[in-house]
């Protein structure tokens, strides 16, 4: 994970998302993945609900069906501070 370059593509201001891709191949989850950004890149609660929230926004479905998840996922950011 160290030479891993997730971290500074995000600090550059690249959109970046965490994805699992394979999971029975690589053995992981998402609730993995983000202990993982946790541990290994030190985000906080507000980096880790941010870079969840671009899951929401490069989602590859109709605008009306993003724009509720999103209000949905804000309210409950909002609620679980």
């Amino acid at each position: 994970m160290a030479t891993h370059p997730f971290r500074q593509l995000d600090d550059r201001g690249l959109f970046v998302t965490v994805n699992t891709d394979d999971p029975p191949l690589f053995n992981t989850n998402l609730v993995r993945e983000y202990e993982v950004l946790a541990r290994e890149f030190g985000y906080n609660a507000a980096g880790l609900a941010r870079i969840a929230r671009n899951a929401f926004v490069a989602a590859g479905v109709e605008q009306p069906i993003k724009d509720q998840l999103l209000q949905e996922f804000d309210a409950w950011v909002s609620k679980n501070r």
